[in-house]
């Protein structure tokens, strides 16, 4: 069962054309989405956490980025079928396991900018 899995998620990973990015990069992901006009949504953002498990297809990263003043974090799935692309805009790769010191940055708001 363990080798199907990896199977499939290299794979998906194949489809993709997707690079090897760790925690630290700034990634842009493309998802479909059936409720949005043009069916695809991007999110561009530093990836501040990539799980330890990524030959299964559980397997998850984190996004952040401040849009309008307001910090948002998207937790995507690495091998979901949603995922149409990958693409990462700047590789950098940090010794740290997560970037969760990032939460505690205030937004534009907090700051009184």
């Amino acid at each position: 069962m363990t080798y199907l899995e990896q199977r499939d998620c290299y794979h998906r990973l194949q489809t993709l054309g997707a690079k090897d990015f760790s925690v630290g990069s700034i990634v842009a992901v493309t998802r479909s989405d059936p409720l949005i006009a043009k069916g695809k949504v991007r999110f561009v953002g530093i990836c501040i956490d990539k799980n330890l498990w990524q030959n299964a297809l559980g397997a998850t990263f984190t996004l952040r980025n401040v849009i309008d003043g307001e910090p948002m974090e998207i937790n995507f799935q690495l091998y979901s079928p949603l995922i149409q692309s990958i693409e990462v805009l700047k590789h950098e790769r940090r010794d740290q396991n997560a970037l969760w010191y990032l939460k505690r940055l205030p937004s534009i708001h907090e700051r009184g900018e």
